[in-house]
């Protein structure tokens, strides 16, 4: 598939965001987006999942009915306020 050669040739290569940004015209950005880790680096498919309303229990079934090995999993929280949503279960 097209998606498993992309991630392959951006991990042999070791293309960098910056690079990817260049080739898309600087177009697509994701404002207040950090690196966890600075200067490591990591590639694969992206699996999106959301926690609402001050609670991670979307979080749990989410993860319950998903296959995450050898995925990123980006998790946004709308409505979280000021509560934790990576706790161990999660984790």
């Amino acid at each position: 598939m097209v998606k498993e050669e992309i991630i392959r040739l951006i991990e042999e290569n070791k293309i960098s965001s910056a690079e990817t940004a260049d080739v898309l015209g600087k177009k697509g950005a994701l404002k207040g987006i950090l690196p966890l880790n600075p200067r490591q680096f990591r590639v694969g498919e992206v699996v999106f999942i959301y926690a609402y309303n001050e609670s991670n229990w979307e979080v749990h079934e989410q993860l319950a009915n998903l296959d995450c090995e050898n995925k990123i999993v980006y998790i946004h929280c709308i409505n979280c306020g000021e509560r934790a949503v990576l706790g161990d279960l999660v984790a």
